[in-house]
């Protein structure tokens, strides 16, 4: 494939990552792609099969870019909890710059189709998966280091962790104002330090 038809290629999936995002995945039609992208039906079906194509290929530009922001905010300079508790600031950060409109791209692709398209819901949950695992080798770190109980069980506590910053993006949108984040935030510093252990600062 020439640089043109790179280009060609990258424009329509940049623009069914932002509408998919804004629109749903049912609520985009690839006549809305072609129309925002400014490309001929050729040229989409060119690069693109069908629609269900390009909806895989835009799940993995999306894994291609939440995973490793998270990845960032985890492996960051500090306490493993900081680090972790920072990741909630942040999220709630772009939420806010927003206006809490949008959300977690992966959660609102979940939300709409984990129920009626298997192949989506299998990528989607593969990414959900990787957080998981990054938040898994933070918490095991937190144990190491004395900040987390022994006792607490890594896996069980990232999935809860995850739930949660999906949970709270979710009622973040609903309820147009980040003050959910803080008070999830508070809860989960409160759960996990446990009542004998001193608050990270």
């Amino acid at each position: 494939m020439g640089l043109k038809g790179d280009i060609t290629k990258r424009k329509i999936l940049e623009t069914a990552c932002d509408l998919f995002y804004l629109k749903g995945y049912n609520g985009t039609s690839i006549d809305d792609i072609l129309e925002a992208a400014r490309v001929k039906k050729g040229n989409f079906y060119f690069h693109f099969k069908s629609k269900e194509a390009l909806g895989h290929a835009v799940i993995d530009a999306y894994a291609e870019s939440t995973t490793p922001r998270l990845q960032e905010a985890l492996n960051q300079e500090g306490k493993p909890l900081n680090r972790l508790f920072d990741l909630f600031r942040k999220q709630e950060g772009r939420m806010r710059a927003s206006k809490y409109q949008g959300g977690c791209p992966c959660g609102n692709l979940a939300l709409e189709l984990a129920d009626h398209h298997d192949g989506f819901r299998r990528k989607l949950d593969a990414i959900f998966d990787a957080w998981t695992r990054e938040i898994i080798l933070l918490l095991k770190q937190a144990q190491k280091e004395g900040a987390v109980e022994k006792t607490l069980n890594p896996k069980e506590m990232a999935h809860l962790i995850v739930a949660v910053l999906e949970g709270s993006t979710l009622l973040a949108k609903t309820k147009k104002s980040g003050e959910v984040y803080r008070s999830c935030l508070k809860s989960l510093e409160l759960l996990m330090q446990g009542p004998r252990s001193k608050r990270v600062t």
